[in-house]
């Protein structure tokens, strides 16, 4: 298993915490860095030796609905230990959903995961509390609107 380490606002990250960083990405910790360009900029400044070992991608595109569904397939695939090649976003979101998503964010990549995370709790917080089989559990955009009670 690889741990998945995401990082956002490296632009104001303490200092203290790159060397840390830096420590766990050497130790096979896969790190997702993200942030502004100036963000970018301070982590060369602050720590040129993870500077050295990082990627950069910038200007990443507004996702469309279809980006938005083939990242929640791999997401899925990614958490069940499955070949994302096979991956399908619809055997746990609605294409309504999809498109809610897609509508709420306007693609935003940080956005799409967040909201993605949020509905993700939701769907797992109604499995938890209906105790349904979790392949009858289906996202819709109606979920992201239910208030849900703590007491059982």
């Amino acid at each position: 298993k690889t741990l998945l380490l995401v990082v956002d606002e490296i632009e104001v990250l303490p200092a203290e915490i790159l060397s840390t960083l830096q420590v766990a990405g050497d130790a096979g910790v896969r790190l997702f860095l993200m942030g502004t360009p100036e963000g970018k900029e301070r982590v060369a400044d602050l720590r040129g030796t993870l500077d050295s070992r990082l990627r950069y991608y910038e200007g990443i595109e507004p996702f469309g609905p279809k980006d938005v569904a083939e990242y929640v397939a791999r997401s899925l695939a990614y958490f069940r230990e499955e070949d994302p090649g096979d991956a399908d976003a619809t055997d746990l979101f609605t294409p309504a959903a999809i498109a809610d998503v897609h509508e709420r964010t306007g693609g935003n990549p940080r956005a799409v995961r967040l909201e993605c995370r949020e509905l993700f709790t939701r769907a797992a917080f109604v499995w938890y509390r209906t105790g349904q089989p979790a392949d009858r559990i289906q996202i819709t955009p109606e979920l992201r609107h239910r208030r849900f009670g703590m007491e059982r």
